[in-house]
């Protein structure tokens, strides 16, 4: 990710929340950033213009301006339309590097605002908002392998790569259950952090399993911004259809809500289910399956269990 010479770059993070889209982005920034005129991190994006609106974009357009021409005096935007007039005005010929972290909506590609060698770099769930965006690349930013998983829980854990040895066993159940997403190897490992000794990790593991309060309350960001329907659906998927034949859960969800295949496309598109193809040998074809992460099929049926005990979704099927 660095600057062409020629015309402006856009890279694209789609992954589903905890993925670890923010930190990628945020190393890259890191290490190229010198070589701008300008640039922005704008943290957390979604949350900022959910949180106030119109006047929440207003104040990220703000930011944009002001960092990028190092102003210490406030800019004065009226609103979203001024404001992305001031962009054009004012940054046509700044190369600068731009991270948009966390976007569920592109109200304008900010990229059309700057300067020719710029580079601009969007996280999000939604695949939709990169479709809008027409990056130079997207990069799909999925669970980690087996010995990446065991450094960033060591990590944490620990403070060194490698665990004590007595720990390895329970380490590696530890890493195991965390399947990969680098958000629950950094709070499974930060919450055994101060534990020492076997026998307490043991209890404290156990005592995870069965609470993962931290853990559920951070995955729980990528649905709560669903559509009623959607997250009924995702909440189904969760507790019924996993590894089931797209076109099953397709007439399932349909029958449910009347928009089965358009509740799995806005599903797959914000990162919470994936499918994947099952290839029978004897038929010589695949079959296409859904699949949902470890992690959020438990937040899914905690929801349930904790705030839908009396959910009924034959009684759903049947309006």
């Amino acid at each position: 990710m660095t600057m062409s010479g020629e015309s402006l770059q856009c890279f694209g993070l789609l992954g589903m929340g905890g993925a670890g889209k923010t930190t990628l982005a945020m190393s890259n920034y890191n290490k190229i950033h010198c070589k701008f005129e300008g640039s922005f991190f704008s943290v957390n994006t979604r949350a900022e213009v959910q949180d106030k609106g119109r006047l929440g974009l207003v104040a990220v357009q703000k930011k944009i301006v002001e960092n990028l021409l190092k102003l210490k005096e406030d800019v004065t935007i009226n609103d979203e339309v001024h404001g992305k007039a001031v962009l054009s005005n004012k940054l046509s010929n700044i190369n600068a590097l731009v991270v948009l972290d966390d976007v569920d909506a592109l109200y304008k590609p900010l990229q059309s605002c700057l300067g020719p060698k710029s580079v601009v770099i969007i996280t999000t769930r939604e695949r939709k908002v990169l479709e809008s965006a027409r990056p130079t690349k997207t990069f799909g930013i999925g669970g980690l392998g087996k010995e990446m998983s065991k450094l960033l829980f060591y990590w944490n854990a620990f403070m060194k790569p490698k665990p004590p040895v007595e720990l390895e066993e329970v380490s590696e159940r530890a890493i195991e259950a965390c399947d990969g997403l680098p958000l629950a190897l950094k709070v499974v490992g930060s919450y055994l952090y101060n534990v020492s000794d076997k026998s307490s990790w043991e209890e404290s593991f156990s005592y995870l399993q069965k609470n993962k309060r931290e853990i559920f309350d951070v995955l729980r960001i990528s649905s709560d911004g669903l559509e009623d329907a959607e997250k009924e659906a995702f909440l189904d998927i969760c507790c019924f259809v996993i590894d089931e034949k797209e076109d099953l859960a397709c007439a399932v969800l349909n029958a449910c809500y009347g928009m089965g295949r358009t509740c799995l496309h806005e599903l797959q598109s914000k990162c919470l289910i994936t499918t994947y193809v099952d290839f029978n040998i004897y038929e010589r074809k695949g079959v296409r399956r859904i699949r949902v992460h470890d992690q959020l099929r438990d937040m899914g049926r905690r929801i349930i269990r904790e705030e839908r005990r009396d959910r009924d979704p034959l009684k759903m099927c049947a309006r």
